[in-house]
């Protein structure tokens, strides 16, 4: 495995991460080929595919697609270009090194959706790097896993939503949308619904000295009898914590009351 050096990404920088996508009149940029990056053109045909669209902007947006398997890549593009975004306008990368490349190059991207488990580079330092590389980006991560704690830090260094591998086509889209309209999203494994926008944190948020632990404990992905045992109460008494919890921060599930904990800084006891 090649490893990558990359520099820490420091608060302000953080901070200044936007939700928002930039659209800009962008001129168009020759196919790349070589090192596992493909752009702009369809696998079939030589011509890009006519855009399906009634939204102007998407035929400005540029995205970066990376993960490592590329049969997967052709498929988000392929949904990409069905929601109105260009072939010309979608660049791909297999690995981290070539992603941070492209990046580098094409500063005006819109929205970048990553892999987090990558050959390269994966976890945290995944996200860091592509959120360092383009802070004005949607970032959204992709990923197979079902490790939630992993999922939630890795939202904590900057990304706008989380969507699991397994999702239907229809709702990638959809979460796309909301991402693109400013909001944050989370698709687990065991989302069956329609993509809804996270709840928009609340200020006034206020939770009892018990609450903060059990949250606390809920951030580390710890189920409700880890929790009860570490605290010394029932997993009844856990679950009535954890409804509250989830009241009080508007949240439908224990997934997003997690990512909005984090943007909260209600992670810690």
């Amino acid at each position: 495995m090649k490893s990558l050096v990359l520099p820490a990404l420091p608060t302000p920088a953080r901070q200044a991460c936007v939700a928002s996508v930039i659209i800009g009149p962008w001129p168009p940029f020759p196919a790349l080929r070589g090192d596992g990056v493909r752009q702009g053109t369809d696998p079939v045909r030589a011509e890009p595919r006519p855009a399906d669209c009634t939204q102007p902007e998407l035929l400005e947006l540029k995205v970066l697609v990376v993960d490592d398997h590329g049969l997967f890549r052709e498929g988000v593009c392929m949904l990409l270009n069905r929601m109105g975004i260009p072939a010309a306008s979608i660049y791909e990368a297999g690995n981290a090194e070539s992603g941070l490349a492209l990046a580098a190059k094409h500063i005006d991207l819109g929205l970048i959706l990553l892999d987090i488990n990558l050959p390269d580079l994966a976890g945290e330092p995944t996200v860091r790097a592509f959120r360092l590389a383009c802070l004005s980006a949607s970032l959204v991560l992709l990923s197979a896993i079902d490790d939630m704690a992993l999922a939630r830090r890795c939202m904590n260094e900057g990304a706008q939503g989380f969507i699991h591998k397994s999702t239907h086509a229809d709702k990638f889209l959809a979460a796309l949308r909301l991402v693109m309209e400013g909001h944050s999203v989370w698709i687990d494994s065991q989302w069956k619904e329609a993509p809804q926008a996270l709840a928009e944190p609340n200020a006034a948020i206020e939770l009892t000295g018990r609450q903060r632990e059990v949250l606390a404990r809920l951030c580390l992905g710890w189920s409700n009898k880890e929790i009860g045992r570490d605290l010394g109460i029932s997993d009844n008494t856990v679950r009535i914590h954890v409804a509250a919890v989830l009241q009080s921060l508007g949240a439908r599930t224990r997934s997003e009351a997690i990512v909005l904990a984090g943007k909260l800084g209600l992670t810690g006891a």
